[in-house]
């Protein structure tokens, strides 16, 4: 059995909160999704997805974006500039597709 004297039982406490807090933070940072986003104007609102025109010089075109978890469609409105945040690239199809979307936001 190993016995601390206040000051050390103290001093070892204080430094195990410490560690606690410092692999908390950790662990939130390492859990935070990385998004990608594209800009695009918003060409027309279906009912699973929009459809925009992109604004990047990479991907130029029509793009088709489905719609994230919780989202109220009625914000947004044909000719709307919006970003959209996704995750898992962008698919090489007519017109390209993002499966994952993350979030919607309507931009001025």
């Amino acid at each position: 059995m190993i016995i601390f004297s206040k000051n050390g039982g103290r001093k070892m406490s204080i430094a195990a909160i410490l560690l606690s807090l410092i692999c908390l933070f950790t662990l939130i940072n390492m859990s935070r999704i990385k998004a990608d986003t594209l800009d695009g104007v918003v060409i027309k609102i279906q009912d699973s997805c929009i459809l925009m025109d992109s604004l990047d010089e990479n991907e130029p075109g029509p793009v088709e974006v489905s719609y994230p978890d919780k989202f109220d469609v009625s914000e947004i409105m044909a000719g709307d500039r919006i970003r959209v945040y996704y995750t898992g690239g962008i698919a090489e199809s007519h017109p390209c597709q993002i499966n994952k979307t993350i979030k919607i936001k309507k931009i001025e």
